[in-house]
């Protein structure tokens, strides 16, 4: 399931890129899934009537990657390093190879962290080992 992000470079730059440019990918996901929370207050009189106040509601996605290479692995952490300060970045759920992202939603990194598991051990110093990321993501509106 491919999507797209982009973002500004600001940490972790890895080979080949330059601090402050936008980079555009897109990470192979074993899973994406939305999930929506409203933020709400319900109150009910003696006489049984509920009024309810609601303030807002929060949309996110949480995003598992398939395994990655050490190369691909060092690009997520670029990414997420990046984005961890509160920076918004863009993510299109529905991108198709060979076409152009069209569904884009601002979004920030949800949460205090990601997680980077090593999924597969190859050995040689690790250089051939896989990862796998998992990050949330909440939209922004307004």
């Amino acid at each position: 399931m491919p999507h797209a992000i982009q973002y500004e470079i600001a940490r972790s730059v890895a080979p080949g890129f330059t601090l402050g440019t936008f980079h555009t990918f897109m990470p192979a996901a074993r899973d994406k899934d939305r999930s929506r929370k409203a933020s709400r207050k319900r109150v009910i009189s003696l006489g049984g009537r509920a009024v309810t106040t609601y303030y807002h509601g929060a949309t996110t996605w949480t995003v598992q990657t398939t395994p990655q290479s050490a190369t691909n692995a060092a690009i997520m952490q670029m990414f997420l390093d990046s984005v961890e300060d509160g920076q918004v970045f863009w993510f299109d759920p529905i991108y198709a190879p060979g076409h152009s992202p069209n569904a884009l939603r601002a979004v920030v990194l949800d949460g205090d962290s990601y997680s980077e598991d090593r999924k597969v051990r190859r050995g040689a110093g690790g250089g051939s080992d896989m990862f796998v990321f998992e990050f949330k993501m909440r939209e922004v509106t307004g």
